[in-house]
């Protein structure tokens, strides 16, 4: 996801997005399928249970921002955001593409939903000014089953990156600035300190929290219900 457009992507531990600053301690949940399978060869029904997940419509473009990851949601809050979302995946057609540990991939909503079991959620139906079906096909062939990496290959970036291959050039969301924010927040500068997380080697990042301003709210539901 590189354009600056839209989004420069949370690719940074600072913004980590996606993926919890503290990679390989955060609490994730467990992956209960093959990341790297595509939806229709996983094992289990296809079907989710999650009223919101069963709403949705094929040939609409959704982003799935997940209350996930409590140390991402502290740095967006220390930035000014609502602290609200740790995670973002794109959803089309019954399929979640997104980039998560420990690889990208996409998978069936049924998946998803167990993936973040018990974690709320907001979906977001966004319009699509470019070709969609250039954005999946961009995320098979050059995102599925690649490596998570928390810089530079995660769960924004992955939006991003489809937004920008659909061929939309519409500028939706403002990039944070890593070294003036950096130089200016001390908290923020405190936060990372005392957990271990470095500066960011990015000119620009973006938080999931800042997507809550895209597209139109469809639904806000917790995932397998209440």
């Amino acid at each position: 996801m590189v354009n600056k457009t839209l989004i420069s992507i949370v690719t940074s531990v600072l913004l980590a997005g996606c993926a919890s600053s503290t990679y390989g301690q955060e609490k994730m949940p467990p992956p209960l399928f093959g990341d790297s399978h595509r939806a229709q060869t996983m094992g289990g029904s296809n079907e989710p249970q999650t009223p919101a997940l069963r709403r949705l419509e094929s040939g609409k473009n959704y982003i799935v921002l997940i209350d996930i990851y409590d140390d991402v949601k502290k740095l967006s809050k220390l930035i000014g955001f609502s602290g609200n979302y740790g995670h973002i995946e794109l959803v089309r057609d019954g399929i979640s593409y997104g980039c998560r540990p420990p690889q990208c991939s996409e998978m069936s909503l049924a998946s998803l939903e167990q993936k973040f079991h018990g974690h709320r959620f907001e979906v977001r139906e966004v319009q699509i000014n470019g070709s969609p079906e250039e954005a999946t096909r961009w995320f098979r062939e050059n995102l599925e089953s690649k490596s998570y990496d928390l810089l530079y290959r995660n769960c924004t970036d992955a939006v991003v990156s489809m937004y920008n291959a659909s061929g939309d050039r519409t500028k939706r969301v403002n990039p944070v600035n890593v070294d003036r924010t950096y130089a200016t927040n001390e908290q923020l500068r405190r936060f990372m300190a005392e957990s271990g997380i470095p500066k960011p080697n990015r000119a620009e990042v973006f938080f999931p929290d800042q997507f809550t301003q895209v597209g139109t709210l469809i639904a806000r539901d917790m995932f397998g219900g209440r």
